[in-house]
């Protein structure tokens, strides 16, 4: 029985996150077309960002975890909805991260995520997700109520 193309789009989504989840970022790799990019707000980055960004993350949260919530595809596009987890462990990482140590809070947020696929491989992650909610979360800002 042969794979539809939907189907095999599906697949190579869920197999995306689970990399993530698994620390597999050389199989992580292998899932990406060679002109990946990934968009995230205003920012672009090519694979080898993408991947050493995946990795840095893996550092400051080892137990990070991607769980599909909602996923819908066509032979082309993927739209997937994720529960992402983790605790901060590491410390002194990129951006907001840089000169913290670990805080040893759990964060739970939700990722919007449409892949679009060619060829058996992604290429192209536009992505969003509750930076904020997870930033209040490990402790790192304070939201006041309006």
């Amino acid at each position: 029985m042969s794979t539809t193309p939907r189907a095999a789009s599906e697949s190579l989504a869920r197999q995306f996150f689970a990399c993530i989840t698994d620390h597999d970022l050389a199989g992580l790799r292998d899932l990406l077309a060679e002109d990946f990019v990934m968009v995230y707000g205003t920012a672009e980055y090519d694979a080898a960002t993408f991947i050493d960004n995946e990795a840095t993350y893996l550092e400051l949260f080892p137990d990070l975890r991607y769980a599909v919530d909602d996923l819908r595809a066509t032979a082309e596009l993927v739209a997937v909805r994720c529960t992402v987890t983790g605790t901060h462990e590491g410390s002194d990482g990129p951006g907001v991260f840089a000169d913290v140590d670990a805080t040893g809070n759990e964060f739970e947020v939700v990722s919007t995520n449409v892949l679009h696929v060619a060829d058996g491989r992604v290429t192209e992650l536009w992505s969003e997700w509750d930076a904020l909610g997870m930033y209040e979360q490990l402790g790192l800002v304070r939201v006041e109520a309006a």
